[in-house]
Order: C-alpha cells, then structure tokens, then sequence
C-alpha cells in the first residue's frame, strides 16, 4: 500500500505506506554545508585509488536531466547524493530508439570492486573521502573477473561513443552545407549549390556504414539491417547481463566490430576531409566564409 508523491525532479514517486525501503542503488555520499547563504561553487567527483577521475557533477552542470537523487543541492544544511557507480555514458544519437541498439544502451559500466575516493569542493576547499565497492557476496565471480568485465565495457563504450561522434559531427557538417544550400540557392549560385548536395550526400552514405539512420522504430529493423554502433551497443548488453567474467567470445566479437567501425570511421574522416577542402576551395573563389 502506498502513495504518490510529487517528487523533487518536477516528476512523481511511489511512497510505501505498509512497508520499508530498500538502500539506495549507489554510493550514498552525505556532505553538510554550513553557513545561511546556498553555496556558489560547489563540485563532487569520483576517483579511482589511483588518481585516475571517473566523474564529476558540479553546480555549473546542466542536472535537469539527472535523477533527483544525483543532484547537487547548494543550500546550507545536510545532503545526501546517490552516485549510481557507472562510468559516463557512452555518447548518444538523440532521437535514436533504445530498440535500434538491438537489446544494447549507450549506458557507461558500472565500475569494478575496489577502493575509490569521492572529492567535495567547495569553494575554494576540498574535502576527500576513500571508500570501497564490493561485489555481491551472493555471486561466483572473483573481483579480478568484475575487473576484467569493466575494462571490456570501457572499450566497447569508447569505440560506440566515437562512432556516435564521427557521425554527429558529420551531421553537423551537413547541417552547414544545407544553410548554404539555401542561401547560395536564392543568389543564383546554381554550380555550387549542385556541389553542395553532392558533398551532403556523400557523407549521408558514408554515415550509413556506421548508424543506420532510416529506421524510425523497432519494426524497421527486419526492413534496414543493423549497423556497427547497433552491434557495438548489442555486444555492450550482452557482457554486462551478470556478474562474471565476459567469455573469449565477447573479446572476439570486440575486435571484429571494432575493426569494422575503425575502417569505416577513416572513410568517413576522408571524407569529411576532401568535402570540406573541396567546398571551401570553391566558396573562397567564390568569396563567401569557409565551411568549419
């Protein structure tokens, strides 16, 4: 039996009435601001016991789209954050369904057992707390295999979000080329304006190889295969679905797709490289400022 409750975050939580909460899913950090008036500055980040930063959350952050619970609160008294213990996401294509990546998310690992450290800032003081991740008792794997599975996660996270980067900044290429497209259009600039498309719709084809951007909805995959970054996120889901240490197969797979990806994004960096050196060749002999 419960109730809903207006929440923090603008949204609604289920409020149990007959029964008990469960721990908070994370990293429960509890920092006390002192003084009458909200701080400015302020920043928590995590890090490895090796000094090595896996993430940080500061005021200066856009937090309309973390949970309530992974938000930073200036105002003076006690607060308690929930950090959900995964490295950052791997980058995403907005307005991609999560059923394009084939079972898979851009979601970035959860870290391994360990000992990590979690920095306070604020203002110009820092405050430094060490703590430990264990793994479930309940599970077979040994820490070395929850290691061994992050490290694959991480690399299967940074090839996705550089195949995501390519293509958007790709995309952003072609949103250049179409503004100008229109402008050169309504100047009578017919043989630039051909040129412009042509260079548009080269990268269109050349992204293709790496995000299959006509698929709307899940049934579409029957009707365009999935393409590397959808295999990528595929794999991703498959190697994090448990505690355990990932099999040789996974590590094969990897290495095939992430040969696959890193031989279509040179073509797309060709690419991207001869459209522009050839279209600011032509809108500088035309007299009109260079693509960027």
């Amino acid at each position: 039996m419960g109730i809903v409750r207006a929440a923090e975050d603008g949204g609604t939580r289920f409020e149990l009435l007959d029964a008990g909460e469960n721990p908070a899913i994370g990293a429960s950090i509890y920092y006390d601001l002192p003084g009458d008036k909200p701080a400015e500055t302020l920043a928590l980040s995590f890090w490895t016991a090796g000094g090595e930063l896996i993430r940080r959350f500061s005021l200066a952050d856009d937090q309309s789209k973390q949970p309530a619970e992974m938000r930073l609160r200036a105002e003076p008294g006690l607060h308690r954050f929930v950090w959900n213990m995964r490295h950052p996401d791997a980058t995403r294509i907005e307005g991609a369904a999560l059923s394009l990546y084939w079972g898979g998310s851009t979601i970035g690992p959860v870290v391994a057992p360990g000992t990590y450290v979690a920095r306070l800032e604020v203002g110009d003081k820092e405050y430094r707390q060490a703590f430990a991740v264990e793994r479930d008792p309940r599970v077979d794997a040994t820490d070395e295999d929850l290691v061994a599975q992050c490290q694959l996660l991480l690399q299967i996270r940074d090839k996705l979000g550089a195949v995501h980067d390519a293509v958007l900044a790709s995309r952003r290429l072609r949103e250049q080329i179409t503004a100008w497209s229109a402008r050169l259009d309504n100047a009578g600039n017919e043989n630039l304006v051909s040129a412009l498309g042509q260079a548009s719709e080269r990268l269109l084809v050349t992204e293709g190889e790496l995000v299959e951007s006509r698929s709307k909805g899940a049934a579409d995959s029957f009707n365009f295969p999935p393409k590397v970054n959808s295999k990528l996120a595929s794999l991703q889901g498959t190697v994090a679905y448990g505690d355990s240490r990932p099999p040789q197969q996974t590590y094969d797979v990897y290495e095939f797709l992430a040969a696959q990806a890193d031989a279509n994004l040179a073509v797309l960096a060709k690419v991207v490289d001869e459209v522009t050196g050839d279209l600011n060749l032509r809108i500088a002999e035309a007299g009109i400022p260079a693509l960027g």
